[in-house]
């Protein structure tokens, strides 16, 4: 039989339900490194290996331009996939407070989709001057340095993907990392706490004026409301 439950009754219901289950833990990104080694690895070995298939396209006499062409792609390709395995990973890290699905968190993240977007237009500017040899002119970033920092950028990637996974109302601080840091992350840590909305970028992601080097990690509180109303 169903019975009519009034509104103040059922959100007492809802609060002792809450009350029983663990409390909402704050989040950390401190391990983003640690958790990233694998995606960072696999994207620099991947980029080395597709700019070597290109270096013997070239020998054998393939038009540059098509070279080039699909260098970009296979390059942008791997971006992808790593980008993505970090993001999820970075994603996870919050299902403890509420749980979630990575991937499809992934595939509704705007700022995910637009940072791909960003950094595979630099990506296909890489590989015009891979074919093209600047790579090896004097007084330009040579490929392993230029291709590392592509490595590097998946920290970023798992910092965003802690970021997204989370509810609008979490408050989110900038906590400065152990290395010398720009002018940009000191002015982030003192101007939080953030919403999700709010924060302009996250760390690693190549935004601030210490780009993919930075050393700096979030530290997110769960909004309780939010976690009771998941519920």
């Amino acid at each position: 039989e169903c019975r009519r439950v009034g509104v103040g009754s059922y959100i007492e219901s809802r609060i002792k339900i809450a009350s029983k289950r663990e409390p909402v833990n704050e989040a950390e990104t401190d391990k983003s490194r640690d958790e990233t080694q694998s995606d960072r690895e696999w994207l620099l070995a991947a980029l080395l290996a597709l700019a070597v298939g290109a270096d013997e396209e070239l020998s054998r006499g393939v038009d540059p331009s098509n070279v080039s062409s699909k260098l970009k792609s296979d390059w942008v390709d791997a971006l992808r996939k790593a980008g993505l395995s970090a993001f999820r990973k970075g994603a996870a890290l919050r299902a403890s407070e509420s749980p979630n699905r990575p991937s499809e968190i992934a595939k509704k993240s705007e700022r995910l989709r637009a940072q791909f977007e960003e950094q595979s237009n630099f990506l296909s500017n890489f590989a015009d001057d891979y074919v093209g040899g600047v790579t090896t002119e004097p007084r330009r970033m040579n490929f392993m340095n230029r291709a590392h920092l592509y490595a590097l950028s998946m920290i970023g990637y798992y910092n965003l993907g802690a970021l997204e996974a989370g509810s609008p109302g979490d408050q989110i601080y900038w906590k400065l990392g152990a290395c010398d840091h720009c002018t940009d992350c000191p002015a982030l840590h003192i101007s939080g706490p953030y919403t999700r909305k709010t924060l302009p970028t996250v760390p690693g992601l190549g935004h601030t004026k210490c780009g993919h080097w930075c050393c700096c990690t979030l530290h997110i509180i769960p909004n309780a409301l939010d976690a009771i109303l998941s519920l």
